[in-house]
């Protein structure tokens, strides 16, 4: 009747002896661009007030604090939640980058509008 308890033990056991591996920038940024995406890509919605669209050049920044910097790249995904962009390395290698929507401000690559 209990089994599953065992089961469980036994698993977070045998979890508990597996190490994560430190990796310096060169080698977490290898193996990051040479992974697949977790996620499929995602939506944009069309009722969004922004009036964004999918694959549209945009730029993200938080509106605390960093926001002298701010990350540009192709809409990839748009809702109540997240925004999420597509960008480019200095290597030239495709990353996603997630934001909250809460905390950021978006805005279309070359508008003076501020959404």
């Amino acid at each position: 009747m209990f089994a599953w308890i065992d089961r469980f033990h036994a698993a977070t056991k045998a979890a508990a002896t597996i190490r994560p591996k430190s990796l310096k920038g060169p080698e977490a940024m290898n193996q990051i661009s040479s992974s697949d995406f977790a996620e499929p890509e995602g939506k944009v919605d069309g009722n969004d007030p922004t009036g964004l669209k999918k694959g549209q050049e945009v730029e993200v920044w938080p509106i605390d604090s960093g926001f002298s910097h701010k990350d540009k790249g192709k809409l990839v995904a748009l809702s109540t939640d997240e925004i999420v962009i597509e960008s480019k390395t200095r290597d030239g290698q495709t990353v996603r980058v997630h934001t909250p929507r809460h905390g950021f401000r978006l805005r279309a690559v070359g508008s003076g509008s501020r959404l």
